[in-house]
């Protein structure tokens, strides 16, 4: 079922309940494959990875739903079982990945498999899928923090070069020398655009960032748009338990109403309780498909909390008081970052039926511009030291 939204921008022109899939199956080469191959290919490669990973797991294939969540321990295979997928559909990526690997990732690649799902005519999967691994957004952020300390550097030098420019005169050019009309079309720009103009078009301008985690989480969002397949490689990284849960809640939304499927390797108790979510635990031997509260590593979440039960409802109870509610526990726990007091929330949008994802990742920017401007003032107001630039 499809139905028409009001005020839709470019980026979705509908509100989609039917669930999309884009990938149905992958499936990864046997014990029995992988030996054969090795023994029977002469291979210059110091080492044999990827090969013996995944087959020393059972893994053999996955079945992929709307959200598909691959869970296991440090060195379980999850972002292997990634890094193959997304080699095999020739996605591209922000990050170097096991550099050194292609041959024997190459001959690997030729044992796998997989169908894919719905595409459109004439299309390929790549072209309707992406991959987004916790590396590109630390490279990301780096890029953006090394972009900005450019622009910082060079600013004075450009802003020096616009006001020589305002008072070049024309008929100073000397048209017979090679960069004669080069300086005058420099004049012209200067005097056409303000200081402040000139130097973000010749240097560019410093990028908003926040921390880690926030800037991490704005580039995910920023990065989904509607009817695409996401291979997402641990986003959780460096993401607060409010980021993981305001992050779980915009992955779930995009895969019910926007035809998004999701792919995802993760460590997060918040992603993997995703409702409907498959999750794969390689973990097992084989890997086995299980609620996320049966894995061991949750049970040790589980224990520690429990260890602690008294403290946490007596912390709970406080609170409660504090805000004059007597109600559970659960109000004041797991609660999403609120938003702005007189805005709506995304579910809010979502029931009246015209919220599309380029609304949804408007709410949440404005929402974090406000919490840094209240950070600001906050600072001033208590005359902390604090850099203007």
């Amino acid at each position: 079922m499809t139905i028409v939204v009001k005020n839709s921008p470019h980026l979705c022109a509908k509100y989609n309940s039917d669930n999309m899939i884009y990938l149905e199956r992958f499936r990864f080469p046997t014990y029995d494959d992988e030996f054969n191959l090795l023994t029977d290919t002469e291979y210059d490669s110091p080492s044999i990875y990827p090969f013996g990973v995944l087959c020393e797991r059972g893994l053999h294939s996955l079945d992929f739903t709307e959200i598909t969540i691959l869970y296991g321990g440090n060195g379980s295979g999850k972002s292997t079982a990634l890094n193959i997928i997304s080699n095999a559909l020739d996605l591209p990526r922000g990050s170097a990945y096991n550099r050194g690997y292609e041959e024997m990732l190459n001959y690997y690649l030729g044992l796998c498999s997989y169908r894919a799902g719905e595409i459109e005519d004439g299309m390929r999967l790549r072209d309707k899928a992406t991959l987004i691994s916790s590396d590109d957004i630390f490279k990301y952020m780096q890029d953006t923090r090394n972009r900005n300390e450019f622009v910082k550097k060079n600013t004075h030098k450009a802003m020096s070069e616009w006001e020589r420019l305002r008072r070049d005169k024309v008929r100073s050019v000397n048209f017979e020398s090679g960069d004669g009309v080069e300086h005058l079309n420099r004049i012209r720009e200067a005097r056409r655009v303000t200081r402040s103009q000139y130097v973000a078009n010749k240097i560019g301008i410093v990028k908003n960032t926040y921390s880690n985690g926030e800037t991490g989480f704005m580039r995910f969002i920023d990065s989904i748009i509607p009817d695409r397949l996401y291979i997402l490689d641990e986003p959780e990284n460096s993401l607060s338990c409010e980021l993981q849960i305001e992050l779980a809640k915009y992955i779930e939304l995009s895969a019910r109403y926007y035809g998004c499927q999701f792919i995802i390797a993760t460590h997060s108790p918040f992603l993997m309780a995703i409702s409907g979510a498959k999750l794969y635990n390689l973990d097992g031997n084989p890997a086995t498909i299980s609620k996320f509260w049966e894995l061991p590593n949750m049970q040790l979440y589980y224990n520690l909390f429990k260890k602690y039960d008294r403290e946490f409802d007596a912390q709970c109870q406080s609170v409660n008081e504090e805000q004059g509610d007597s109600d559970d526990c659960e109000k004041v726990i797991g609660n999403p970052i609120p938003m702005d007091e007189d805005s709506k929330s995304i579910d809010d949008y979502l029931k009246e039926g015209y919220m599309t994802l380029e609304d949804m990742t408007q709410a949440i920017e404005q929402k974090f511009a406000k919490r840094q401007k209240d950070e600001v003032m906050d600072k001033i107001r208590h005359n902390s030291s604090f850099d203007y630039e």
